[in-house]
């Protein structure tokens, strides 16, 4: 769901890939499993870095992660190619792809087999869970997809339902006038109209409610309750603090976090917002905060540090649980059911199969800081 891939989400680096504007699909390179068969000898990389519990219910589904990698270096001046992970056994073992000339910021499917991606330069399809992925600039309107000496950062991709979505980001050099835009589609992706721009601003998180309404990130805080065809200003929830992310649950659910830590959340689809900061457990740590739901009970904050905030009440009530054996800040976490949960950091997913009370650390890219944007669940 809800992004999400540089040293503070949200922001890229210009000049890592463009789109083909075709609909032959992006090929990854072989894939490369990080998991050992019951026979074979385990290799001490990929194997847990803790104890195992057993196999877990939501083998039933595919988790597909984006990012990029991998790199040497813990904290990597540019990104090289856009990887995509998959893991269909809860989390505990992962296939990776990679894809040159891309780089990921966002990812959101829309069932078990049909899901988008953004990412610096492209807006990219799966209709195959994920395996290949086709870019889809050629459906983009040419003001944003062709813009003179600018290129578009794709950055924040949301569906409703089969046909609803959204996609923003901005145009423009990085580090120079930037123009936001969110692009509208009613027909599943196979069109794309703008329905927003605005000079002199960004736009790094957006989500859409399946009742049609819908938020971004920003100054000012964009928010629609038309499935996206229009938007409107309201006053900033955050009362000036940056480095916000969106998330979007029930029908009319909107919310904000940052790092500071503030969360907000508006019940009527973004007309008025409450400070729900007192209901956080804790401190949120480091340079990035994301939110997101898997329904409207079943949410997660990731902060940028080892622990979790989960909620099982749509955010009345929420509970924090340390990942100690992370070995660095955890970026975003995917919701599978009450007690499935997947957080991701760099090359590592952090999993739970008993709703947060304790935690097994996988590596996802063995001996490798691959830096993953964001997380979902193919269903």
């Amino acid at each position: 769901m809800t992004v999400r891939v540089a040293l503070v989400a949200g922001l890229t680096l210009a000049g890592c890939g463009g789109g083909s504007g075709t609909d032959d699909p992006i090929i990854p390179q072989v894939p490369t499993p990080h998991a050992t068969g019951p026979s074979e000898t385990p290799d001490p990389i990929a194997t847990p870095m803790s104890t195992p519990t057993p196999q877990s219910t939501a083998a039933s589904v595919t988790l597909v992660a984006v990012g990029c990698g991998p790199t040497t270096t813990e904290i990597p001046a540019e990104c090289p190619p856009g990887v995509v992970a998959r893991s269909d056994d809860g989390g505990r073992t992962w296939t990776t792809s990679r894809i040159e000339g891309v780089r990921f910021s966002d990812i959101e499917f829309i069932d078990a087999r049909r899901g988008w991606a953004t990412a610096n330069g492209d807006l990219l399809e799966t209709t195959d869970g994920g395996v290949t992925w086709q870019s889809r600039l050629d459906r983009v309107p040419r003001e944003i997809a062709e813009p003179v000496a600018q290129l578009p950062f794709f950055e924040a991709v949301s569906f409703a339902d089969d046909d609803h979505g959204i996609v923003a980001g901005y145009t423009g050099p990085f580090g120079f006038i930037l123009t936001a835009f969110i692009l509208t589609t009613d027909d599943g992706g196979a069109t794309w109209r703008v329905s927003y721009t605005q000079e002199n601003s960004s736009i790094n998180s957006a989500c859409l409610t399946r009742g049609g309404f819908g938020v971004t990130d920003g100054r000012p805080t964009r928010v629609t309750n038309d499935w996206g065809a229009t938007w409107r200003t309201v006053d900033d929830p955050l009362r000036g603090a940056a480095g916000a992310r969106v998330g979007c649950s029930g029908e009319r659910d909107l919310w904000m976090v940052t790092v500071y830590p503030f969360l907000a959340h508006s019940a009527d689809g973004g007309l008025t917002w409450t400070d729900e900061s007192a209901s956080l457990p804790g401190e949120g740590n480091g340079l990035r905060a994301r939110i997101t739901f898997a329904d409207e009970t079943l949410g997660a904050i990731t902060w940028s540090d080892r622990d979790i905030v989960l909620t099982r009440d749509g955010g009345r009530t929420w509970t924090r649980h340390a990942i100690l054996d992370a070995p660095v800040p955890f970026d975003d976490a995917a919701i599978i059911d009450e007690r499935n949960v997947v957080a991701l950091t760099w090359g590592t997913a952090g999993v739970t199969e008993d709703g947060g009370e304790s935690w097994n650390v996988f590596p996802m890219t063995p001996g490798e800081f691959t830096r993953f944007a964001d997380v979902d669940v193919a269903r």
